[in-house]
Formats: structure tokens, C-alpha cells, sequence
């Protein structure tokens, strides 16, 4: 039966049947999910990735002086990784155990992006404990680093820095 727009009332509810039934799906499989492990392992991951991240970003914001130019030389590696994780994330969604979903969420630099992305689909115990381990050691590895380069970097004022310079600077006594 149409009505007077054109429209077939039995299509249109069949239309709309359907969609429940998906929407349904999607809520049964989300009640599914284990939120009480999910949800705390996001912000941990959220914060080791804030912390590493702002800890690299803080030495070299130390290792510049006046000119943005030299921050722009710096930040670029930095950013990479990141950028890099948002793409492995995007992937992950489609192919949450493909080899380089696994590995993008164990490598520190990019597994605060990317294993939040695979928690929903219970990825495999050891590869979560690796994962975790992995970004807190390295997350006390960048703060220290940090910590040394802010140093020597904050002192070394108008010096212009590279990572060859970033480096001596690690390994600086004094």
C-alpha cells in the first residue's frame, strides 16, 4: 500500500525492522565486552601515552631556545610514531590480530593508541602484560631522559641543539 508521497509503508517497516535487529546485535555484543578490564586499561594507557609523550616533548622543548624553527626540526620524529600509531589503530579496527596490530600495540611509542583499539576482542594475556610492562619501563626511561636533557638544556641557553647535541648532553657529568 502507498500512501499519497510514494512511499511503501510494508518497505519502510521492514526497513526499520531491520535496523533494530542490528542495533540489537550491536548492544548484545557490547554487553558482552568485560568493561571492568577495558575501561581501566584505557586510561592507563592514556596516561603512560600522555606521560611518555609530554616527557619527550619536554626535553625538547629545553633543547630549543628562542627560535621555533629548531623545535620544528626536533618535533617531526617525535610526531611520526604518533601519526604512525593513529594509522596501525585504524587497521587494528578491520584486523585486530594482524602482525602489525600486535606489534604496534606491544612497541611503547605507539601502544597507548593501539591496544586500546584491540581491548574489546580480548587480545591474548601475554601480549597485554608485554604491552603494559614495555610502555611503563619506558615511560620511567623517557621521564629520566627528559629529566637529564632539561638539565643541561635549560643552562645551555642559545646554543643551538641536534641530536648529536641532545646526545652529549645525555651522557654529560657535572
Amino acid at each position: 500500500i502507498r500512501d499519497r508521497s510514494g512511499i511503501d509503508n510494508a518497505e519502510v517497516a521492514a526497513a526499520m525492522a531491520e535496523g533494530n535487529d542490528k542495533i540489537s546485535e550491536i548492544m548484545i555484543e557490547i554487553g558482552k565486552m568485560n568493561w571492568f578490564v577495558i575501561i581501566p586499561l584505557v586510561i592507563f594507557y592514556f596516561l603512560t601515552g600522555y606521560l611518555a609523550y609530554s616527557a619527550i616533548f619536554a626535553a625538547v622543548g629545553s633543547a630549543v631556545g628562542e627560535d621555533i624553527n629548531e623545535a620544528n626540526s626536533l618535533t617531526l620524529p617525535v610526531m611520526i610514531p604518533l601519526m604512525l600509531a593513529i594509522y596501525i589503530g585504524f587497521a587494528a579496527i578491520n584486523a585486530p590480530n594482524s602482525t602489525v596490530a600486535v606489534w604496534g600495540s606491544i612497541i611503547p611509542l605507539t601502544s597507548s593508541v593501539v591496544m586500546p583499539v584491540r581491548l574489546p576482542i580480548d587480545p591474548p594475556l601475554w601480549q597485554l602484560l608485554l604491552s603494559v610492562v614495555l610502555l611503563a619501563a619506558f615511560v620511567f626511561f623517557m621521564v629520566w631522559l627528559a629529566a637529564r636533557i632539561y638539565r643541561i638544556g635549560i643552562l645551555m641557553y642559545g646554543k643551538k641543539a641536534s641530536f648529536k647535541e641532545l646526545g652529549k648532553w645525555l651522557f654529560y657529568k657535572g
